[in-house]
Order: structure tokens, then sequence, then C-alpha cells
């Protein structure tokens, strides 16, 4: 899947209310001397989890009073999509499930080795108390 915003593409940014943001919402927002656009993930008290599709592995944040707005329309090639069409919810859908399957997949991951080293301690712990317990007398 190609990113769903390239270099080149015409945004139209419209102001919106904070409540009004919602998870797979792509938003402008000031970073320094920038204005960069990108996919939102999560919403924390007042900060925004932004993330792109040409940079999987990165997370970048926005505080609530540097969100310009939201993007309602995307040209490209002359061609224009806008945020109610099936194509505009269809990559939203498919964006925000490529975020988070890989979220968990990372996260079953972790709880695999944290697993996978628990048991290699009880192994460890059992084979000493093995070794250092006094046989039994035979009879």
């Amino acid at each position: 899947m190609l990113p769903f915003l390239q270099e080149g593409d015409g945004l139209v940014v419209r102001q919106v209310d904070w409540q009004d943001i919602r998870l797979g919402d792509v938003v402008t927002y000031r970073f320094a001397d920038k204005f960069p656009t990108r996919r939102v993930v999560r919403k924390i008290d007042g900060t925004l989890v932004l993330w792109c599709e040409n940079w999987p592995a990165r997370r970048f944040r926005a505080a609530q009073r540097d969100v310009l707005g939201r993007v309602v329309a995307r040209e490209r090639n002359g061609s224009w999509l806008k945020r109610r069409d099936p194509a505009w919810r269809r990559a939203t859908r498919q964006a925000l499930i490529k975020f988070y399957g890989a979220a968990l997949v990372k996260k079953a991951l972790r709880i695999g080795s944290k697993a996978k080293r628990k048991i290699s301690a009880i192994r460890n712990r059992a084979q000493k108390n093995a070794s250092s317990s006094p046989s039994s007398p035979s009879s």
C-alpha cells in the first residue's frame, strides 16, 4: 500500500475543534518552523500521537495548541479525494489496521520473550535445586 500522502499532494486543511479529532484523522500541526501532516493514532489528554505510513516505526506527538487543522481533501494529479469518500475511509481503516497490527505483533513478541526468560529462570532454579538436594539413601 502506498502512503496516503505523497510529496506534491495538494491538501485542504480546515480548523477542527479538539473534541472532534478522531483516530485515523489526518492533521496538520506546527513543529518548530515546519507544518507536518500525519495520521492520529492516539489521543492522550492534550496530546496527539501521530504516525505516517512512510515512516512506520516512528511516532510523533503534537500538543493541542499546535494542531492547525484536519485534512478534509487531497488532490493528486488533478484528482480530488475527500474525507467522506469511500476510498478515503478505506485508506483510514487500512492505515489503522496496519499501525495497530504491527503494535500487537511487537507486544506479542515482547510477551513471548518475557515468558521465555521466566521459563528459563524456573528451569535453572529447578536444576540447581535438584543438584544441590541430598540424594535419598538406598535400602
